[in-house]
């Protein structure tokens, strides 16, 4: 993680002295000190205009997000998802936006509580994909069963999260931040579901089952 740190650092040096750059946060993987050699470097920087732009740096992936604080507190504002920008980053230059920005971004992460409509939507699409997969599992229909699984374990852990009450990660920050859900199917339960031969589907339907009973507890 050394070699991202440096990259880092070589690029914020030059919005120090810069008028129109009013902050700079590290966030993703660098900033939980979970990288790997090969992780790519995520930077916001608040300035005066919007736009995302890639760039390799000493052969590291850089992904920057220009962004004002009206934009950003937009987005917090639309997307329950854009918490996790801020979760577990570090400040490296602020002016106090990105401070009241993590504020708010902590605030809705704690106090998070999914909508009726999006835990209806949720429970229907589990219950579809517990009658297709149960029905490939009974006829040993291995094709349909793997298509199955495949296709539908991200709405299973966006279940999972709807039990904890907290908002869906980006697919990156599921690896980081699963660990941190206080009600799990079982221990281990994201090692056993992605095993080395992809999603275990007969697995899966336990997990289904087992978010279907939590929302008629919960909700």
């Amino acid at each position: 993680m050394q070699k991202q740190e440096e990259v880092f650092k070589k690029f914020t040096k030059d919005f120090l002295t810069r008028a129109d750059i009013y902050g700079v946060l590290l966030m993703g993987s660098v900033a939980a000190n979970c990288a790997s050699e090969n992780s790519d470097l995520d930077i916001m920087v608040l300035c005066n205009e919007n736009k995302f732009e890639v760039k390799y740096i000493d052969n590291v992936m850089v992904e920057i997000i220009y962004t004002t604080y009206e934009r950003r507190l937009e987005k917090l504002n639309e997307s329950s998802m854009e918490v996790y920008h801020f979760l577990q980053s570090k400040i490296e230059y602020d002016n106090g936006y990105f401070a009241e920005l993590i504020k708010i971004a902590n605030n809705k992460y704690e106090n998070y509580v999914p909508t009726a409509d999006y835990i209806k939507t949720v429970t229907h699409w589990l219950e579809s994909t517990r009658l297709k997969l149960s029905s490939a599992i009974n006829q040993m229909n291995g094709m349909n069963r793997t298509f199955y699984a495949s296709t539908n374990v991200w709405k299973v852990l966006e279940g999972i999260w709807m039990v904890n009450r907290k908002p869906m990660p980006p697919s990156a920050s599921v690896l980081r931040f699963h660990k941190e859900l206080s009600k799990k199917p079982c221990e281990n339960w994201f090692e056993k579901l992605f095993t080395g031969n992809g999603v275990d589907a007969f697995f899966l339907l336990e997990i289904i089952d087992w978010i279907l009973l939590e929302v008629s507890i919960l909700y």
